[in-house]
């Protein structure tokens, strides 16, 4: 997910926000914190979303390809001995 949609959606929240709060009458602190809870909650979302994808993915790549990690592992071991040399 791109950065500037997200820094667009919370800027639109946050205004949208402001601008019921303050229709309702409340108080410039009272908006003002209102405000800054909206982009809170809104940072709190956009990092789990990162930390949901960012699991997902490593999962799809353990599950896609265990063996070729672990020969790719073997290989390099071996090089560094100088027990196995290719080409």
């Amino acid at each position: 997910m791109k950065l500037a949609p997200f820094l667009a959606g919370m800027v639109a929240s946050s205004t949208l926000v402001a601008i019921v709060a303050s229709s309702a009458g409340l108080s410039l602190s009272a908006i003002i914190g209102l405000v800054v809870l909206t982009l809170v909650v809104a940072q709190l979302l956009y990092l789990g979303l990162i930390l949901m994808l960012t699991r997902a993915e490593r999962q799809r790549r353990e599950a896609e390809e265990p063996s070729e990690t672990q020969g790719s592992t073997d290989l390099a071991i071996a090089g560094s001995r100088g027990e196995a040399r290719r080409g």
